[in-house]
């Protein structure tokens, strides 16, 4: 199981890596993975 955060535009938990990025396959909102690393 990945420790992958959930998509920051619709919170879906079926994020993938490709490459530096961060993908969501149910918009297609993609991310880097630095600014999935934002503080609380």
């Amino acid at each position: 199981m990945s420790a992958l955060p959930p998509c920051p535009a619709c919170k879906s938990t079926y994020t993938y890596e490709d490459g530096s990025m961060l993908i969501c396959p149910e918009f297609a909102h993609e991310w880097s993975q630095s600014a999935a690393v934002a503080p609380s």
